[in-house]
């Protein structure tokens, strides 16, 4: 194999475990913010405050790497992009949708992708890039337009559907605007500061809910859902999404998304938090019509 496809593969191995690991999440994160659970920020602090805490740990067993004022106020945007908004929206947008349907909007990532690169100057437009929207387009209209089924746990409003949305459109900035950056610096340099960053962010609004201490019991497969979403969804997808974005150029990296929908249908399926009906179906061809359009054009 040659050098080039070597590294090839390697982005598609690790692009496939980070939206694998994300598939999972959505399910535990539906599951974890229900009535009487954790709040979505409570949540999103547990989160990047333990991998900050596990990137920073790691830090101590690599060769460090000084960053100049310029490169930090990049790093600050660049968690803005890829932690804050993103893994915040993800919460907040998965109290009002089920975990397909999250994971399903996260197919639109290509086509998001596309579109800030064409805002950016980055690609050109054509009709292809217009028919992969509107069939995107629709594809929505049909996920948000009616209750997927009589129970609200297995249904998408349109407003978590625009709240889940935010998540694409932060991510696809990062992914157009912070690939040349991320390249230069070393990955766990590049997360400890980021999640550091969100945490204290963060932690202002989550702290008096954190010192009110009034949390529900974990039985052990809550406990472990926090453990795989810090451990996994947040500390190891994020030491290998650089990987995946140094060897796949935004929009092939972004393809990957189906891989996410697909394990959140089947894990939320057999946890009882995930309906699968006729609406879901159409509005899944749709959106993969649309991205497949926008890989064309």
């Amino acid at each position: 194999m040659q050098k080039g496809n070597s590294k090839t593969w390697l982005g598609i191995a690790a692009a496939t475990t980070v939206y694998a690991i994300y598939g999972l999440n959505m399910v535990f994160c539906k599951d974890l913010t229900g009535p009487g659970m954790l709040s979505p920020l409570v949540l999103f602090s547990v989160r990047t405050g333990g991998a900050a805490l596990l990137f920073w740990i790691l830090s101590a067993f690599v060769p460090g790497e000084k960053l100049n004022a310029r490169e930090m106020g990049m790093v600050v945007l660049a968690s803005l992009l890829l932690v804050v908004i993103p893994q915040y929206s993800t919460l907040i947008g998965i109290t009002m949708s089920s975990p397909y349907d999250a994971s399903l909007v996260a197919t639109l990532k290509p086509v998001l992708t596309l579109l800030i690169a064409l805002l950016l100057g980055r690609e050109k437009f054509s009709l292809k890039l217009l028919l992969g929207v509107l069939l995107t387009f629709f594809g929505a209209l049909v996920l948000v337009i009616q209750p997927a089924s009589g129970g609200k746990a297995f249904s998408t409003s349109a407003l978590g559907f625009f709240v889940l949305l935010l998540n694409g459109i932060s991510f696809a900035f990062y992914l157009v605007l912070f690939k040349e950056f991320v390249s230069r610096h070393k990955t766990v340099v590049m997360m400890k500061w980021m999640f550091l960053t969100a945490f204290l962010i963060s932690l202002p609004f989550s702290a008096p809910e954190l010192l009110q201490g009034q949390f529900p019991t974990f039985d052990s497969r809550m406990t472990a859902e926090i453990v795989f979403m810090v451990l996994a969804a947040t500390f190891l997808s994020h030491f290998l999404l650089p990987v995946g974005q140094r060897n796949l150029s935004s929009t092939q990296y972004s393809l990957f998304s189906y891989v996410q929908c697909i394990v959140a249908a089947i894990a939320g399926y057999f946890m009882g938090l995930e309906s699968l009906d006729l609406q879901k179906l159409v509005a899944s061809v749709l959106f993969i019509a649309g991205v497949a359009v926008v890989r064309r054009a």
